[in-house]
């Protein structure tokens, strides 16, 4: 079950739900079973992804969603994190493995990499419609 946050603007009442975590179709899995869902990620990321189970065999994929903000304009983005495993064993336990393949981002206006933000640590961020300082959490919820 993943965890959700509802942000709220003070000044403009702008609210935006980031969900964040994993659920029923977000969960490890074959390389292969991810992409036939055919979920969003970026294109780049998208072509990597191919090109690793175009090379390999049992690959686990173990997708994540995680906020980012950018620390220059502090943007608040809500993406798909992935971590890619080679598992010869089919386990969807990658435990004691190391990644072959980690996600980065970049904000789309400054073009720097994103920082995970703990949601427990969220405070104040850049309402992404007035762009004052007032973005705030609102409500906390499960989804699945």
């Amino acid at each position: 079950m993943g965890k959700g946050v509802s942000l709220k603007c003070t000044k403009c009442n702008y609210k935006k739900e980031h969900h964040l975590g994993v659920g029923m179709i977000i969960h490890a899995m074959l390389l292969k079973d991810y992409i036939d869902l055919n979920l969003p990620m970026h294109n780049k990321t998208k072509e990597k992804i191919k090109r690793l189970y175009y090379k390999k065999e049992n690959l686990i994929i173990e997708p994540i969603i995680k906020l980012y903000k950018c620390k220059e304009c502090n943007k608040i983005y809500n993406k798909y994190y992935f971590e890619i495993y080679n598992n010869p064993e089919y386990e969807y336990s990658n435990e004691g493995l190391e990644p072959i393949f980690k996600t980065e981002f970049k904000c789309w206006r400054c073009n720097l990499e994103l920082k995970e933000i703990n949601l427990e640590k969220l405070n104040k961020a850049v309402c992404p419609k007035c762009g004052n300082y007032s973005f705030n959490k609102d409500a906390l919820f499960l989804w699945d």
